[in-house]
Protein backbone atom coordinates (compact mmCIF):
# COMPACT_ATOMS: atom_id res chain seq x y z
CA UNK A 1 0.00 0.00 0.00
CA UNK A 2 2.67 2.51 0.97
CA UNK A 3 5.93 1.10 -0.39
CA UNK A 4 9.06 3.22 -0.91
CA UNK A 5 8.53 6.85 0.04
CA UNK A 6 10.51 10.06 -0.02
CA UNK A 7 11.14 12.03 3.15
CA UNK A 8 8.55 14.78 3.43
CA UNK A 9 6.25 13.31 0.79
CA UNK A 10 2.51 12.71 1.10
CA UNK A 11 3.28 8.98 1.08
CA UNK A 12 5.54 9.52 4.09
CA UNK A 13 2.69 11.18 5.99
CA UNK A 14 0.30 8.37 5.05
CA UNK A 15 2.79 5.75 6.23
CA UNK A 16 3.19 7.57 9.56
CA UNK A 17 -0.58 7.57 10.07
CA UNK A 18 -0.75 3.87 9.19
CA UNK A 19 2.06 3.10 11.64
CA UNK A 20 0.45 4.95 14.54
CA UNK A 21 -2.84 3.17 13.81
CA UNK A 22 -1.18 -0.24 13.85
CA UNK A 23 0.67 0.52 17.08
CA UNK A 24 -2.66 1.48 18.67
CA UNK A 25 -4.13 -1.84 17.52
CA UNK A 26 -1.25 -3.60 19.23
CA UNK A 27 -2.31 -1.98 22.50
CA UNK A 28 0.58 0.45 22.90
CA UNK A 29 0.00 3.78 24.63
CA UNK A 30 1.36 7.32 24.26
CA UNK A 31 1.52 6.98 20.48
CA UNK A 32 2.13 10.30 18.78
CA UNK A 33 3.61 11.86 15.69
CA UNK A 34 6.65 14.09 16.12
CA UNK A 35 7.38 16.85 13.63
CA UNK A 36 10.50 18.78 12.85
CA UNK A 37 11.41 21.33 10.17
CA UNK A 38 12.13 19.97 6.72
CA UNK A 39 12.11 21.18 3.13
CA UNK A 40 9.54 21.03 0.38
CA UNK A 41 7.09 18.24 -0.31
CA UNK A 42 7.63 16.41 -3.64
CA UNK A 43 5.94 13.55 -5.44
CA UNK A 44 5.57 12.11 -8.96
CA UNK A 45 2.16 12.15 -10.65
CA UNK A 46 3.20 10.90 -14.10
CA UNK A 47 6.41 10.16 -16.00
CA UNK A 48 7.56 8.56 -19.25
CA UNK A 49 10.64 8.44 -21.46
CA UNK A 50 10.57 7.05 -24.99
CA UNK A 51 13.01 6.59 -27.84
CA UNK A 52 11.18 7.65 -31.03
CA UNK A 53 13.94 7.23 -33.62
CA UNK A 54 15.72 5.41 -35.15
CA UNK A 55 13.44 2.77 -33.57
CA UNK A 56 10.68 3.08 -31.03
CA UNK A 57 11.44 1.82 -27.53
CA UNK A 58 10.06 2.68 -24.14
CA UNK A 59 13.06 3.59 -22.00
CA UNK A 60 13.31 2.55 -18.37
CA UNK A 61 13.66 5.73 -16.34
CA UNK A 62 12.33 7.45 -13.23
CA UNK A 63 12.33 11.11 -12.14
CA UNK A 64 14.82 12.15 -9.49
CA UNK A 65 13.60 13.85 -6.34
CA UNK A 66 13.23 17.62 -6.22
CA UNK A 67 13.35 18.03 -9.98
CA UNK A 68 10.69 20.01 -11.83
CA UNK A 69 7.97 18.95 -14.28
CA UNK A 70 8.43 19.16 -18.03
CA UNK A 71 6.45 21.78 -19.93
CA UNK A 72 4.18 19.20 -21.52
CA UNK A 73 5.87 16.63 -23.75
CA UNK A 74 9.51 17.44 -24.49
CA UNK A 75 10.81 15.96 -27.75
CA UNK A 76 14.20 16.33 -29.34
CA UNK A 77 17.67 15.03 -30.09
CA UNK A 78 19.70 14.46 -26.92
CA UNK A 79 22.90 16.44 -26.48
CA UNK A 80 25.83 14.68 -24.84
CA UNK A 81 27.25 17.19 -22.36
CA UNK A 82 28.69 14.97 -19.64
CA UNK A 83 29.90 15.97 -16.21
CA UNK A 84 31.76 13.41 -14.11
CA UNK A 85 30.15 13.21 -10.67
CA UNK A 86 32.29 11.07 -8.39
CA UNK A 87 33.36 11.07 -4.77
CA UNK A 88 36.80 10.18 -6.11
CA UNK A 89 37.14 13.71 -7.41
CA UNK A 90 36.72 15.29 -3.99
CA UNK A 91 34.80 18.53 -3.30
CA UNK A 92 37.56 20.90 -4.41
CA UNK A 93 38.18 19.19 -7.75
CA UNK A 94 34.44 18.80 -8.33
CA UNK A 95 34.04 22.55 -7.85
CA UNK A 96 36.88 23.26 -10.29
CA UNK A 97 35.46 20.73 -12.77
CA UNK A 98 32.07 22.43 -12.65
CA UNK A 99 33.58 25.88 -13.21
CA UNK A 100 35.18 24.47 -16.36
CA UNK A 101 31.86 22.85 -17.36
CA UNK A 102 30.05 26.18 -17.06
CA UNK A 103 32.63 27.91 -19.22
CA UNK A 104 32.37 25.19 -21.88
CA UNK A 105 28.58 24.86 -22.09
CA UNK A 106 27.23 28.31 -21.23
CA UNK A 107 24.84 29.46 -23.97
CA UNK A 108 24.71 26.04 -25.67
CA UNK A 109 22.04 24.14 -23.72
CA UNK A 110 18.82 26.11 -24.18
CA UNK A 111 15.90 23.87 -25.07
CA UNK A 112 18.07 20.75 -25.17
CA UNK A 113 17.62 17.32 -23.61
CA UNK A 114 21.00 16.85 -21.97
CA UNK A 115 22.77 13.52 -21.42
CA UNK A 116 24.55 14.55 -18.26
CA UNK A 117 26.79 11.58 -17.44
CA UNK A 118 29.31 9.71 -19.58
CA UNK A 119 28.48 6.21 -20.79
CA UNK A 120 28.51 3.80 -17.85
CA UNK A 121 30.80 0.79 -17.99
CA UNK A 122 28.81 -2.30 -17.01
CA UNK A 123 31.12 -5.33 -17.02
CA UNK A 124 29.40 -8.69 -16.67
CA UNK A 125 28.96 -9.92 -13.12
CA UNK A 126 31.50 -12.56 -12.13
CA UNK A 127 29.86 -13.60 -8.86
CA UNK A 128 26.37 -14.77 -8.03
CA UNK A 129 24.09 -12.07 -6.64
CA UNK A 130 23.22 -14.08 -3.52
CA UNK A 131 24.92 -16.90 -1.69
CA UNK A 132 24.57 -18.65 1.65
CA UNK A 133 27.34 -17.72 4.06
CA UNK A 134 29.44 -20.53 5.44
CA UNK A 135 30.61 -20.81 9.05
CA UNK A 136 34.01 -19.54 7.89
CA UNK A 137 32.39 -16.49 6.27
CA UNK A 138 30.49 -15.70 9.46
CA UNK A 139 33.66 -16.09 11.53
CA UNK A 140 35.42 -13.51 9.36
CA UNK A 141 32.51 -11.09 9.78
CA UNK A 142 32.81 -11.44 13.56
CA UNK A 143 36.41 -10.16 13.55
CA UNK A 144 36.51 -6.51 14.58
CA UNK A 145 38.35 -4.26 12.12
CA UNK A 146 41.51 -2.49 13.13
CA UNK A 147 40.60 0.85 14.73
CA UNK A 148 41.30 3.87 12.57
CA UNK A 149 42.76 7.05 14.00
CA UNK A 150 40.42 10.01 13.68
CA UNK A 151 41.52 12.78 11.36
CA UNK A 152 42.95 15.82 13.08
CA UNK A 153 41.89 18.10 10.23
CA UNK A 154 38.99 20.45 10.95
CA UNK A 155 38.50 21.82 7.41
CA UNK A 156 37.87 19.99 4.16
CA UNK A 157 40.55 21.99 2.37
CA UNK A 158 43.17 20.56 4.74
CA UNK A 159 42.55 16.99 3.54
CA UNK A 160 44.64 15.34 0.83
CA UNK A 161 41.86 13.64 -1.11
CA UNK A 162 42.61 9.95 -1.84
CA UNK A 163 42.81 8.60 -5.37
CA UNK A 164 41.68 5.02 -4.78
CA UNK A 165 38.40 3.56 -3.55
CA UNK A 166 39.93 1.67 -0.55
CA UNK A 167 41.69 4.85 0.55
CA UNK A 168 38.44 6.80 0.19
CA UNK A 169 36.60 4.27 2.39
CA UNK A 170 39.38 4.56 4.97
CA UNK A 171 39.05 8.35 4.88
CA UNK A 172 35.29 8.20 5.52
CA UNK A 173 35.85 5.78 8.42
CA UNK A 174 38.36 8.16 10.00
CA UNK A 175 36.39 11.35 9.35
CA UNK A 176 34.82 12.94 12.47
CA UNK A 177 31.13 13.74 12.27
CA UNK A 178 31.67 17.50 12.11
CA UNK A 179 33.95 17.17 9.10
CA UNK A 180 31.57 14.75 7.41
CA UNK A 181 28.76 17.30 7.90
CA UNK A 182 30.96 19.88 6.15
CA UNK A 183 31.40 17.46 3.24
CA UNK A 184 27.66 16.84 2.86
CA UNK A 185 26.93 20.59 3.06
CA UNK A 186 29.57 21.26 0.39
CA UNK A 187 28.17 18.61 -1.93
CA UNK A 188 24.63 19.94 -1.38
CA UNK A 189 25.86 23.40 -2.34
CA UNK A 190 27.50 22.07 -5.51
CA UNK A 191 24.28 20.27 -6.41
CA UNK A 192 22.25 23.47 -5.93
CA UNK A 193 24.74 25.41 -8.09
CA UNK A 194 24.50 22.77 -10.80
CA UNK A 195 20.70 22.89 -10.76
CA UNK A 196 20.68 26.68 -10.95
CA UNK A 197 23.10 26.71 -13.89
CA UNK A 198 21.05 24.19 -15.88
CA UNK A 199 17.81 26.06 -15.15
CA UNK A 200 19.32 29.42 -16.05
CA UNK A 201 20.60 27.93 -19.31
CA UNK A 202 17.06 26.81 -20.20
CA UNK A 203 17.67 23.06 -20.31
CA UNK A 204 14.44 21.24 -21.30
CA UNK A 205 15.29 17.98 -19.52
CA UNK A 206 18.26 16.11 -18.09
CA UNK A 207 18.92 12.39 -18.48
CA UNK A 208 21.58 10.75 -16.37
CA UNK A 209 22.85 7.33 -15.43
CA UNK A 210 23.74 5.82 -12.06
CA UNK A 211 26.36 3.16 -11.42
CA UNK A 212 23.77 1.16 -9.45
CA UNK A 213 21.11 1.34 -12.19
CA UNK A 214 21.76 -1.65 -14.41
CA UNK A 215 20.21 -4.92 -15.63
CA UNK A 216 16.82 -3.25 -15.81
CA UNK A 217 16.94 -1.97 -12.23
CA UNK A 218 16.69 1.69 -11.32
CA UNK A 219 18.65 3.45 -8.60
CA UNK A 220 18.33 7.15 -8.06
CA UNK A 221 18.14 9.68 -5.30
CA UNK A 222 17.87 13.42 -5.80
CA UNK A 223 18.61 15.83 -8.63
CA UNK A 224 18.32 19.00 -6.60
CA UNK A 225 18.01 20.50 -3.15
CA UNK A 226 15.07 19.81 -0.83
CA UNK A 227 15.50 23.28 0.72
CA UNK A 228 12.73 25.67 -0.25
CA UNK A 229 15.29 28.44 -0.58
CA UNK A 230 16.90 26.68 -3.56
CA UNK A 231 15.34 26.39 -7.03
CA UNK A 232 14.13 22.99 -8.17
CA UNK A 233 16.43 21.12 -10.53
CA UNK A 234 15.26 21.03 -14.16
CA UNK A 235 13.26 17.92 -15.12
CA UNK A 236 15.73 15.11 -14.43
CA UNK A 237 15.40 11.36 -14.94
CA UNK A 238 17.77 8.53 -14.13
CA UNK A 239 17.93 5.87 -16.86
CA UNK A 240 19.14 2.28 -16.60
CA UNK A 241 22.70 1.80 -17.86
CA UNK A 242 21.63 -0.39 -20.80
CA UNK A 243 19.21 2.21 -22.16
CA UNK A 244 21.36 5.22 -21.27
CA UNK A 245 24.43 3.72 -22.96
CA UNK A 246 22.39 3.09 -26.10
CA UNK A 247 21.46 6.78 -26.25
CA UNK A 248 25.12 7.74 -25.86
CA UNK A 249 26.20 5.33 -28.61
CA UNK A 250 23.54 6.69 -30.97
CA UNK A 251 24.65 10.26 -30.33
CA UNK A 252 28.33 9.43 -30.68
CA UNK A 253 27.56 7.48 -33.87
CA UNK A 254 25.79 10.55 -35.27
CA UNK A 255 22.54 8.64 -35.73
CA UNK A 256 20.52 11.57 -34.34
CA UNK A 257 18.20 9.75 -31.96
CA UNK A 258 14.91 11.38 -31.01
CA UNK A 259 13.49 11.00 -27.51
CA UNK A 260 10.30 12.18 -25.86
CA UNK A 261 9.90 12.85 -22.16
CA UNK A 262 6.87 13.85 -20.18
CA UNK A 263 6.72 14.16 -16.42
CA UNK A 264 4.52 15.84 -13.88
CA UNK A 265 5.60 16.40 -10.29
CA UNK A 266 3.92 18.06 -7.36
CA UNK A 267 5.94 20.14 -4.96
CA UNK A 268 4.92 22.44 -2.16
CA UNK A 269 6.79 24.79 0.03
CA UNK A 270 8.25 24.03 3.48
CA UNK A 271 6.57 21.42 5.61
CA UNK A 272 7.35 19.24 8.57
CA UNK A 273 7.99 15.57 8.13
CA UNK A 274 6.31 13.05 10.37
CA UNK A 275 7.58 9.95 12.12
CA UNK A 276 5.89 7.57 14.49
Amino acid sequence: MHGPRLTGSAQFEEAARWTTGRLAQFGLSNIHVERWPFGRRWQVDQSSLELLAPRYMRLTAVPLAWSDSTAGAVTGEPLLAPFELSFMRGPQRLSEDFDAYRRKWAGKLRGRIVLFTPAQQTPPREDVLFKRRTDADLAKLAIAPEPAAKLRATRLQDIDWPQSEPALVALFNAMPSGLFDQLIARLDLLQAERSKFLRDEGVAAVLQADGRAREGLLAGEAAGSYHARDPLAPPTLVVTAEHYNRLVRLVEGKTAPQVASRSKRRHRQPMSRAAA
